[in-house]
């Protein structure tokens, strides 16, 4: 009886998130005025941290300086002019006089990306009224930067946040389980908003009363600390639809994959270890409800027996792969529907052996660094890794 009460609490869980996160998408969609001309058009400045090209790399760059906002400057932040990235932003440069490239230097104690973003905030420009962060690896449509400070400009918010959607080119397995994860994670930044990769923008006034550069340079994540430094606040953040992103994924393999969810996981371990632990149990409990399920049905068919067991474990199966496919159609990407279900299965393997990973992990590898961390995300000490 004690496996049938797992398999209907995760059930439940798994409609409810999905109907609750839906409800909060449509809403989320419903939310742009009929005249948004009509609002005033403060000076925006975007920070952007860029490491190293990509196949996409162009386009994305491009896609953040053919915004229809007309107001604008975007500060590309590099570590040094070593970067392969650096010829690139040098041709830009040429091309768009709103764009500036800023030279951070190395880190000395926080988060490589962290210190790029603290050196800039230091260097925001007297006329900025409105601060955009953003990842140098996705695609803005063109609306983006109107759509994100729209509520800022409203005065229905003091920071605004979205989140992206990963397109795999090819549709590998991997890619297509990183697709999944973030079809998933978009349901719950709707739920409940809070800056988790993508973009957010932030009036310069709470910006700065609130001193955000002032924890990231002690901190190894940018977006979660952001997130803690504003609901600490009291401050308002929204979620906008219209705003979500685009990351290509060209050619994912499982070990790139893996080393994504391992910074997934292990980010808010430091940050937020209440998200970590709830959503750790939520994956144990999904993990070992998917396998029983699928057990008890697959014996229930070699035995044509439809015990109580049985009947729940299909009801499972059914709410699960309904909603896998649910979030095929929330992923705007065209992934053929065998490819995104058979994904489940490694994803949900991958998934749980990185939660058991991270339990025994105390620190974060990422671009070439590995960060130790403690209480709040505060980087006590980093070492280089071997190239």
């Amino acid at each position: 009886m004690l496996i049938i009460a797992l398999i209907v609490l995760t059930t439940l869980s798994v409609v409810f998130l999905l109907i609750l996160g839906l409800l909060k998408l449509v809403l989320a969609g419903n939310s742009r005025p009929d005249a948004p001309h009509t609002l005033p058009a403060p000076f925006i400045q975007v920070l952007c941290p860029v490491k190293g090209v990509s196949d996409s790399q162009d386009v994305i760059l491009r896609s953040l300086l053919n915004q229809s906002y007309p107001n604008y400057i975007v500060s590309f932040i590099i570590e040094d002019e070593f970067d392969p990235i650096w010829p690139s932003l040098q041709r830009l440069g040429a091309d768009y006089p709103r764009v500036e490239v800023l030279i951070s230097g190395r880190t000395s104690l926080c988060g490589q990306k962290n210190h790029g973003l603290a050196f800039a905030a230091g260097r925001v420009r007297s006329e900025t009224e409105i601060v955009v962060t953003c990842d140098g690896n996705s695609i803005a449509r063109p609306d983006w930067l109107d759509s994100i400070t729209r509520p800022i400009r409203q005065g229905t918010a003091a920071a605004v946040t979205t989140f992206r959607t990963f397109n795999p080119k090819p549709a590998t397995l991997a890619g297509v389980c990183q697709a999944i994860y973030g079809a998933f994670l978009s349901l719950l930044i709707a739920i409940a908003p809070k800056p988790w990769g993508g973009s957010t923008a932030i009036k310069r006034e709470v910006f700065d009363r609130l001193n955000v550069s002032g924890y990231w340079r002690q901190t190894v994540v940018d977006d979660l600390v952001l997130g803690n430094v504003l609901s600490d606040s009291g401050e308002k953040i929204c979620f906008s639809l219209e705003s979500v992103m685009e990351t290509p994924l060209t050619r994912q393999s499982f070990t790139g994959f893996i080393g994504f969810l391992d910074r997934q996981i292990l980010f808010p371990k430091f940050t937020n270890p209440g998200v970590w632990i709830s959503s750790m149990i939520w994956q144990f409990m999904l993990t070992v409800t998917f396998m029983a399920s699928l057990w008890f049905v697959g014996t229930g068919v070699f035995h044509w027996s439809a015990g109580l067991h049985v009947l729940v474990s299909a009801f499972f199966l059914f709410a699960f792969f309904g909603a896998v496919l649910i979030l095929n159609r929330i992923n705007p990407h065209s992934v053929p529907k065998a490819v995104w279900l058979v994904s489940v299965f490694p994803l949900m393997a991958l998934l749980t052996y990185v939660y058991l990973r991270s339990i025994f992990s105390d620190y974060i590898d990422w671009s070439g660094k590995r960060y130790h961390c403690g209480q709040r995300g505060l980087v006590t000490r980093f070492e280089e890794l071997s190239r």
